[in-house]
């Protein structure tokens, strides 16, 4: 089997998902990370890219930072907020201003140097890639919001999606 190139229909869009924000929740004790997610929970939080990484802090702690609906921001924090003691962690960071970005297609998992077009791509169009997540069809990132368009932009010409718009167009 040969190695798929760019020209091969593995990718099938490129598009910028819904407004988000970015939650980060800094300084979690790592036996309460899990308190977390049952708080937002509780406050009927919907969650969508989450990562969970040693702080910078150190010790025993961990930060974890995902992605929410901005109307969902407030009772987010709020939630929280309240919690904090309960939790143990230090503090909650709220970002409004990022953006998500998609490749979406057949090829975007089973293609090992998807990933690395992807964020060279990116690289070139100077967008700074905050949080990536993969699933079988979709590789997505959050960026800055005022990169959005260039992140856009960039990924469409880099899987020939531009020449396809520009047809249907």
């Amino acid at each position: 089997m040969s190695t798929p190139s760019l020209e091969d229909p593995l990718v099938s869009e490129v598009l910028q998902g819904q407004p988000v924000a970015k939650v980060t929740v800094v300084g979690v004790p790592y036996p309460k990370a899990a308190q977390v997610f049952r708080v937002l929970a509780a406050a009927d939080v919907q969650l969508d890219m989450i990562t969970q990484r040693a702080s910078v802090l150190g010790g025993d702690r961990c930060e974890l930072a995902f992605t929410v609906d901005p109307t969902q921001g407030g009772k987010t924090v709020t939630a929280l907020y309240d919690a904090r003691a309960a939790i143990g962690f230090t503090r909650t960071v709220y970002d409004d201003q990022v953006g998500k970005v998609s490749l979406l297609g057949s090829g975007v998992r089973s293609y090992p140097g998807m990933t690395a077009v992807f964020c060279e791509t990116l690289a070139a169009a100077d967008v700074r890639i905050d949080i990536m997540s993969t699933s079988e069809r979709t590789l997505s990132v959050l960026c800055p919001v005022h990169e959005v368009a260039a992140a856009l932009a960039a990924l469409r010409r880099a899987f020939h999606l531009d020449v396809a718009l520009a047809e249907a167009g």
